[in-house]
């Protein structure tokens, strides 16, 4: 998700820039809308990254994962 927000998010800064920020208001929305979604993702993305480090630090490395059954 937070690729595809980025590369909306860019895209929006993009298209804002060239016209010169004489845009429709609903351009300024959606630039400021793909800026907050990517902020979002990446505060998920690192407390997850936490989140993982954590229980792997108190559980072991391999802790949780998930071995095929038979091999």
């Amino acid at each position: 998700m937070m690729a595809a927000s980025v590369i909306f998010a860019v895209g929006t800064t993009l298209q804002v820039v060239l016209d010169g920020g004489d845009v429709p208001w609903w351009r300024w929305f959606g630039l400021v809308f793909w800026w907050v979604v990517v902020a979002l993702s990446a505060r998920r993305a690192v407390r997850e990254g936490r989140s993982i480090r954590a229980f792997e630090a108190a559980h072991g490395r391999d802790a949780g994962r998930q071995r095929p059954v038979g091999g």
